[in-house]
Protein backbone atom coordinates (compact mmCIF):
# COMPACT_ATOMS: atom_id res chain seq x y z
CA UNK A 1 0.00 0.00 0.00
CA UNK A 2 1.08 3.42 -1.05
CA UNK A 3 1.43 6.19 1.47
CA UNK A 4 1.13 9.70 0.17
CA UNK A 5 1.85 13.11 2.13
CA UNK A 6 -0.10 15.77 1.02
CA UNK A 7 -0.21 19.22 1.49
CA UNK A 8 -3.77 21.61 0.43
CA UNK A 9 -3.65 25.28 0.30
CA UNK A 10 -6.81 26.59 0.64
CA UNK A 11 -5.89 30.15 0.28
CA UNK A 12 -8.91 30.60 -1.23
CA UNK A 13 -12.55 29.18 -1.86
CA UNK A 14 -14.99 29.83 -4.95
CA UNK A 15 -17.82 32.39 -4.46
CA UNK A 16 -20.29 29.86 -4.29
CA UNK A 17 -18.21 28.54 -0.81
CA UNK A 18 -17.57 25.04 -2.56
CA UNK A 19 -15.52 24.05 -0.27
CA UNK A 20 -15.57 20.16 -0.88
CA UNK A 21 -14.80 20.50 -4.47
CA UNK A 22 -12.05 22.91 -3.84
CA UNK A 23 -10.75 20.13 -1.40
CA UNK A 24 -11.30 17.36 -3.57
CA UNK A 25 -9.31 19.08 -6.50
CA UNK A 26 -6.64 20.27 -4.92
CA UNK A 27 -6.02 16.64 -3.43
CA UNK A 28 -6.65 14.72 -6.99
CA UNK A 29 -3.81 17.09 -8.21
CA UNK A 30 -1.53 16.04 -5.37
CA UNK A 31 -2.23 13.20 -5.94
CA UNK A 32 -2.17 12.52 -9.50
CA UNK A 33 1.15 14.90 -9.09
CA UNK A 34 3.07 12.37 -7.11
CA UNK A 35 2.21 9.28 -8.82
CA UNK A 36 3.27 10.95 -12.36
CA UNK A 37 6.70 12.07 -10.56
CA UNK A 38 6.82 8.48 -8.96
CA UNK A 39 6.00 6.74 -12.66
CA UNK A 40 8.41 8.90 -14.32
CA UNK A 41 11.40 8.39 -11.84
CA UNK A 42 10.48 4.96 -12.52
CA UNK A 43 10.11 5.05 -16.05
CA UNK A 44 13.24 7.11 -16.48
CA UNK A 45 15.06 4.56 -14.21
CA UNK A 46 14.11 1.95 -16.44
CA UNK A 47 14.71 3.37 -19.68
CA UNK A 48 18.47 4.14 -18.67
CA UNK A 49 18.90 0.56 -17.46
CA UNK A 50 17.71 -1.00 -21.11
CA UNK A 51 19.47 2.28 -23.01
CA UNK A 52 22.77 1.17 -20.90
CA UNK A 53 22.53 -2.31 -21.01
CA UNK A 54 22.03 -2.53 -24.80
CA UNK A 55 24.56 0.33 -25.99
CA UNK A 56 26.84 -2.10 -23.67
CA UNK A 57 26.00 -5.31 -25.35
CA UNK A 58 26.04 -3.77 -28.83
CA UNK A 59 29.67 -2.31 -28.20
CA UNK A 60 30.34 -5.49 -26.73
CA UNK A 61 29.67 -7.45 -30.03
CA UNK A 62 31.64 -5.24 -31.93
CA UNK A 63 34.21 -5.23 -30.00
CA UNK A 64 34.26 -9.05 -30.55
CA UNK A 65 33.56 -9.21 -33.68
CA UNK A 66 36.38 -6.30 -34.65
CA UNK A 67 38.70 -9.00 -32.70
CA UNK A 68 37.87 -11.92 -34.22
CA UNK A 69 38.29 -10.57 -37.69
CA UNK A 70 41.40 -8.98 -36.52
CA UNK A 71 42.63 -12.89 -35.46
CA UNK A 72 41.29 -14.74 -38.18
CA UNK A 73 40.79 -12.38 -41.28
CA UNK A 74 43.92 -14.01 -43.59
CA UNK A 75 46.34 -11.39 -44.60
CA UNK A 76 49.48 -10.97 -46.81
CA UNK A 77 52.80 -10.46 -45.65
CA UNK A 78 54.93 -8.46 -47.12
CA UNK A 79 58.94 -7.48 -46.95
CA UNK A 80 60.17 -3.57 -46.58
CA UNK A 81 59.96 -3.27 -50.18
CA UNK A 82 56.50 -4.29 -50.70
CA UNK A 83 57.02 -7.97 -52.01
CA UNK A 84 54.54 -10.85 -50.73
CA UNK A 85 57.02 -13.07 -48.58
CA UNK A 86 53.35 -15.29 -47.48
CA UNK A 87 49.35 -14.91 -48.52
CA UNK A 88 46.28 -16.11 -46.34
CA UNK A 89 48.06 -16.23 -43.07
CA UNK A 90 46.09 -15.20 -39.77
CA UNK A 91 47.70 -13.35 -36.88
CA UNK A 92 46.83 -16.43 -34.69
CA UNK A 93 49.04 -18.56 -37.29
CA UNK A 94 51.65 -15.93 -37.14
CA UNK A 95 51.69 -15.89 -33.11
CA UNK A 96 51.76 -19.64 -32.85
CA UNK A 97 54.66 -19.22 -35.39
CA UNK A 98 56.34 -16.81 -32.98
CA UNK A 99 55.69 -18.58 -29.84
CA UNK A 100 57.10 -22.20 -31.61
CA UNK A 101 60.65 -20.25 -32.74
CA UNK A 102 60.69 -18.77 -29.45
CA UNK A 103 60.41 -21.83 -27.74
CA UNK A 104 62.43 -24.06 -30.44
CA UNK A 105 65.31 -21.49 -30.60
CA UNK A 106 68.71 -22.55 -29.57
CA UNK A 107 70.16 -21.18 -26.39
CA UNK A 108 73.61 -21.16 -24.50
CA UNK A 109 74.54 -22.53 -21.04
CA UNK A 110 73.39 -19.79 -19.75
CA UNK A 111 70.09 -19.77 -21.70
CA UNK A 112 70.90 -16.82 -23.92
CA UNK A 113 69.93 -16.85 -27.76
CA UNK A 114 72.57 -18.25 -30.00
CA UNK A 115 72.96 -15.81 -33.11
CA UNK A 116 75.93 -16.13 -35.32
CA UNK A 117 78.41 -19.25 -35.44
CA UNK A 118 78.69 -20.58 -31.49
CA UNK A 119 81.03 -23.60 -30.69
CA UNK A 120 79.64 -24.92 -27.39
CA UNK A 121 77.25 -26.66 -26.04
CA UNK A 122 73.64 -25.62 -27.17
CA UNK A 123 69.89 -26.61 -26.34
CA UNK A 124 66.43 -25.30 -27.65
CA UNK A 125 65.28 -23.29 -24.96
CA UNK A 126 62.56 -25.87 -23.85
CA UNK A 127 64.97 -27.78 -22.99
CA UNK A 128 66.84 -24.98 -20.68
CA UNK A 129 63.71 -24.22 -19.12
CA UNK A 130 62.98 -27.87 -18.05
CA UNK A 131 66.60 -28.61 -16.78
CA UNK A 132 66.97 -26.10 -15.01
CA UNK A 133 63.52 -25.89 -13.49
CA UNK A 134 64.71 -29.68 -12.58
CA UNK A 135 67.81 -28.21 -11.69
CA UNK A 136 66.19 -25.98 -9.27
CA UNK A 137 63.90 -28.03 -7.40
CA UNK A 138 66.14 -31.50 -7.26
CA UNK A 139 68.75 -29.06 -5.59
CA UNK A 140 66.20 -27.16 -3.18
CA UNK A 141 65.10 -31.04 -2.26
CA UNK A 142 68.72 -32.32 -1.82
CA UNK A 143 68.90 -29.37 0.36
CA UNK A 144 65.98 -29.83 2.17
CA UNK A 145 66.31 -33.17 2.37
CA UNK A 146 70.37 -32.79 3.84
CA UNK A 147 69.54 -30.17 6.31
CA UNK A 148 66.78 -32.77 7.74
CA UNK A 149 69.31 -35.52 7.97
CA UNK A 150 72.33 -32.94 9.67
CA UNK A 151 69.48 -32.32 12.36
CA UNK A 152 68.61 -35.37 13.30
CA UNK A 153 72.11 -36.58 13.22
CA UNK A 154 73.34 -33.82 15.52
CA UNK A 155 70.17 -34.58 17.88
CA UNK A 156 71.14 -38.57 17.94
CA UNK A 157 74.68 -37.60 18.31
CA UNK A 158 73.66 -35.51 21.46
CA UNK A 159 71.58 -37.78 23.15
CA UNK A 160 74.06 -40.65 22.75
CA UNK A 161 76.87 -38.59 23.86
CA UNK A 162 74.59 -37.44 27.13
CA UNK A 163 73.61 -40.73 27.76
CA UNK A 164 76.93 -42.20 27.81
CA UNK A 165 78.44 -39.48 30.02
CA UNK A 166 75.51 -40.09 32.42
CA UNK A 167 76.69 -43.67 32.62
CA UNK A 168 80.02 -43.03 32.81
CA UNK A 169 79.78 -40.45 35.66
CA UNK A 170 77.43 -43.06 37.43
CA UNK A 171 80.00 -45.99 37.64
CA UNK A 172 82.67 -43.23 38.29
CA UNK A 173 80.21 -41.72 41.46
CA UNK A 174 78.88 -45.71 42.51
CA UNK A 175 75.37 -45.02 41.71
CA UNK A 176 75.31 -48.27 39.84
CA UNK A 177 75.88 -49.79 43.32
CA UNK A 178 73.36 -47.89 44.90
CA UNK A 179 70.50 -48.48 42.57
CA UNK A 180 71.25 -52.05 42.32
CA UNK A 181 70.69 -52.73 45.88
CA UNK A 182 67.48 -50.58 45.63
CA UNK A 183 66.15 -53.28 42.87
Amino acid sequence: MAKFNIEVNLDWVDEEGNIDDTLKEEITSAIVSKISLNAMSGVEKQVNEIVNGKIEKDVSEKLNSLMEDFFEKPRTITDKWGDKVKTDVSVIDLLKKSCDDFINASVDESGKTITGSYYGKSKSRIDYIVEHKIDYNMKSAIDRAADEFKKKLVDYVNESVRTRIGESVAKMAGLDDVLNAIK
